[in-house]
Parts: C-alpha cells; sequence; structure tokens
C-alpha cells in the first residue's frame, strides 16, 4: 500500500491499486515471485484510463523495486482513453512468446472499441524489468477476434488463464463480459479464447445463456462472470475447468450470489474449416456469407428452385411480407432466382429491416426467414429449409472435382468405415433427380453412390 511494505511510490486517491492481482512468476531471477497489482482507475494522464504494477518483491513480501505500466510509461505504446480502466483484471499467460519472461494479460473493461464500453484485452509481452517489450489489443475491432460484442458488454470485466485447453502449444484464456444480454439484460457471458503466439485469437467459444453448451439458468441482471477462475482439471478429463460468479443471482434472496462450476471441452470452434463444432449453427468450409452458412457460421434460409417453368406464378414470404413473381417458359431456373431475389432486395419494408437476399445458380439465400412457398407454375419445385443448402454435386471428398475418390469414399460410407460432415453429406445427396436436377432428400444411401459413380462414368449430367 502507500506507504506501508516499502512501495515507495504515490498513490492517488480512488486509484484501487490491488483490485486485481496476479503473479507473472520471477521475472528477475531472483528466486522471489513477483506480483501484478491493477490500479484500474489511475488518471495520470486522463481520468480512469488504468495501469498495473509490477512488484518486485523481497522474501519477506516488502517491495524491493517496482515498474509502472500506463499510458505514458513502463514501455507500453497501446493507446488509453479516459475511463478504459485498464487493469479492471489481470492474469498470467505463462511464456507466451517463448522468451524466458512470463506474459500478462489485462482487461480494460471500459475500452470503446466499436461501442460505447464494449471493453478490451491487452496481451502485454513483457521484460524481465516489467516493462512491456511488445502488446497486442483484443477487442470488438482489433487481433483476429471475431465474436460479437454490444455496448456496455465490459468484455474483459475478468480473465482467467486455462493452460493449452486445445492442445496446440499455445496458452489460452478465458475472459468475462458481465453486461451481455444474450437471453435477457446483463445475464451475462464467458469468451474462451483459443491464441496464437503474437497474443491474436485463433479461435473462440463464447459460453452464455443461449449458446456453448450452457444450460444453467441465468435471469436478468445476474451479470454472470464477473468473477473468474481455473480450479484446474476437477473432473479428470485431462482438460482445466472453470469457476464464474453471477454476482447478483437471487437464489434464496436478492442479489445473494452463486457460482457456476463449469467442465470444459478442448475443441474449438473455428468457422471455415468444414468441421461442425462449439456453439457453430453450420461449417461449410469457407468464411463466405450468402450460400447457406453465413462468414460467422450461422445458419441462411434458402429456397431451391428445381424443374422447367411452364408458366405461371411464385409466391412466397419473408419474414410476414407477401410477395410474387411471374414466371414464362422463356426463364430458366437461375433467373426465377434472380427475380425472387430482386423482388426481395426492392420491396421498401424488408429494406427498412435491413433484409437483403443473394443468388447462386437456382439457389436463393436470405438473411431473414423464408415461409409461405407455393406456385402456381406447374413445372417449379420449390424447396426451402434454413442451413447450408445442399451443394448435390457428388463431391463428398470436397476437393473440387467429381471422381473416382468420391466414388470409394461413399461405398465406404455404406460399408461403415467411414463418415461424413454435414457439408460433405450436403455435397454427396444427390438423389433423386427431378427433370435431371439432382432433388436432395435429406439422406446419403446407395441412390446417391449410384448416381455419383453413373455421373463419373460419364452416363449421366446434372
Amino acid at each position: 500500500s502507500d506507504p506501508p511494505g516499502r512501495f515507495t511510490r504515490t498513490l492517488a486517491d480512488a486509484d484501487h491499486l490491488g483490485s486485481s492481482v496476479s503473479s507473472p512468476g520471477d521475472l528477475d531471477v531472483d528466486v522471489v515471485p513477483e506480483v501484478v497489482e491493477c490500479a484500474p482507475a489511475d488518471s495520470v494522464p486522463g481520468s480512469d484510463r488504468g495501469a498495473l504494477w509490477v512488484l518486485f518483491l523481497n522474501a519477506d513480501g516488502t517491495v524491493k523495486a517496482h515498474q509502472k505500466i500506463s499510458d505514458t510509461t513502463g514501455g507500453f505504446t497501446g493507446a488509453l482513453d479516459d475511463s478504459d480502466y485498464f487493469g479492471w483484471s489481470v492474469a498470467s499467460l505463462g511464456d507466451q512468446d517463448g522468451d524466458g519472461v512470463e506474459d500478462v494479460a489485462a482487461g480494460a473493461r471500459g475500452d470503446d472499441d466499436g461501442g460505447t464500453a464494449r471493453g478490451a484485452l491487452w496481451v502485454l509481452f513483457l521484460n524481465a524489468d516489467g516493462t512491456v517489450k511488445a502488446h497486442q489489443k483484443i477487442s470488438d475491432t482489433t487481433g483476429g477476434f471475431t465474436g460479437v460484442l454490444d455496448d456496455f458488454d465490459n468484455f474483459g470485466n475478468s480473465i482467467a488463464p486455462l493452460g493449452d485447453l486445445d492442445g496446440d502449444g499455445m496458452l489460452d484464456l478465458a475472459t468475462g463480459a458481465r453486461g451481455d444480454d444474450d437471453g435477457g439484460s446483463t445475464r451475462g457471458a464467458l469468451w474462451v479464447l483459443f491464441l496464437n503466439t503474437d497474443g491474436t485469437v485463433k479461435a473462440h467459444q463464447k459460453i452464455s445463456d443461449t449458446t456453448g453448451g450452457f444450460t444453467g439458468v441465468l435471469d436478468d441482471g445476474d451479470a454472470f462472470s464477473n468473477g473468474i477462475a481455473s480450479p484446474g482439471d476437477l473432473d479428470g478429463d485431462g482438460l482445466p475447468d472453470l469457476a464464474a460468479n453471477a454476482l447478483f443471482d437471487d437464489d434464496g434472496g436478492t442479489d445473494r450470489g452463486a457460482i457456476w462450476m463449469l467442465f470444459l471441452d478442448g475443441t474449438a470452434a473455428i468457422c471455415g474449416d468444414a468441421i461442425l463444432t462449439g456453439a457453430e449453427q453450420c461449417d461449410d468450409g469457407n468464411l463466405t456469407g450468402g450460400d447457406g452458412c453465413s462468414a460467422v457460421c450461422t445458419t441462411e434460409s434458402w429456397l431451391q428452385i428445381f424443374g422447367d417453368t411452364a408458366g405461371g406464378a411464385v409466391f412466397f414470404t419473408v419474414e410476414g411480407v407477401p410477395l410474387s413473381i411471374a414466371t414464362t417458359d422463356t426463364l430458366d431456373l437461375e433467373q426465377v432466382a434472380d427475380a425472387v431475389a430482386a423482388e426481395i432486395n426492392n420491396d421498401a419494408s424488408l429494406a427498412i429491416l435491413g433484409i437483403t437476399a443473394l443468388t447462386d445458380g437456382n439457389t436463393v439465400y436470405t438473411n431473414a426467414a423464408l415461409s409461405g412457398l407455393s406456385t402456381t407454375d406447374p413445372g417449379l419445385i420449390l424447396r426451402d429449409g434454413t442451413g447450408a443448402a445442399p451443394r448435390s454435386d457428388g463431391d463428398i471428398n470436397l476437393d473440387g472435382s467429381v471422381d473416382l475418390a468420391d466414388i470409394m469414399l461413399g461405398y465406404r460410407v455404406l460399408g461403415d468405415q467411414a463418415s461424413l460432415s454435414p457439408t460433405q453429406e450436403s455435397h454427396g445427396d444427390v438423389a433423386p433427380l427431378s427433370a435431371g436436377v439432382p432433388a436432395p432428400d435429406g439422406a446419403f444411401n446407395l441412390g446417391d453412390v449410384l448416381l455419383i459413380q453413373r455421373k463419373v462414368l460419364g452416363a449421366i449430367s446434372y
């Protein structure tokens, strides 16, 4: 404190030194570990920008030396603003960059990247003297983090190191966003961040009232993740687990609080790797939207059009708005799809709602639900759904071509010697054919393999 403990620096009123504490190990190699203490309301310069103090200790717990890290000192060159509250939380990450000196992560829950008080994390790569060698910010707009943060989420309000959760040799961490509104107001959320060596985010998993496999009941104002810590591997599965409080939980009475013990899975959900994991609704192996699976691996509504137009009309509803187009025997299926998308994109009421449509061949993709599909055109077959739309081309192994390898893989699947991902099944579900066009029936079976085989042999084309 100021002044006991031989800490010789002057603290200002309401600096709140010690609001969060962690140990980065023995930085100066004197056998006595150091501590990092937070002063999130430090106001030199500005107001409530925050600071960290690295304290080099004697064996009796007194302070031998110190190093401040703030907006103006300690080698830290990141930009802090008023009310960022840098140092609201802190945790040791171990030696993230492999230089023999342990590194730390610090939260800035009031950071305004992307919007008001959305919050941020700073990964600080330390020198042995406690100064900052390099840094990496993680926020709504930087650091490789692609999760969605909203105003007043307070991302970074708590931090817990998780060790190497996904087994890639890099240390990972969890951070709280106590103001997150998933499921209701200020219920709170956790983000598990899988890190690269440079401190950027390789992948993430959100845990909240609505996602991440968490089935506990959170209520408005619970502020889940206000504080978090890893107690180690409680269930003996080789993976660290996590404790998270809900500061204002009302079990038994008003704001009595609660702690949730979370037994974690080490599988990172990496959007675009064609592996459906974690909170992903779909994963089609790319980061392109408008193909049934969005760039953040959430499902998009889709409508597929099969057959030959004979003249008539197509009727459909988008989020309760009824629309229609006329068809003629001079239109092909791609032209019908284009007309459907144009009708959606030209509707003023849908434009106000931000609803748009894209086309890919005979498929229309929208960012809102399609419903009420019907047609008076006897030549058209309509199929709709939510999720990654079937490609239905026979390219089961996803190598860009339909060939003998796809046939062999298909027979292995039928013989229970291999299995397919949802994306692979979408490509392989080609049967039956309707007017020479795949009309997927939702199952991969012998009929699909035989059609793929006939296509490879040149007997049919679709």
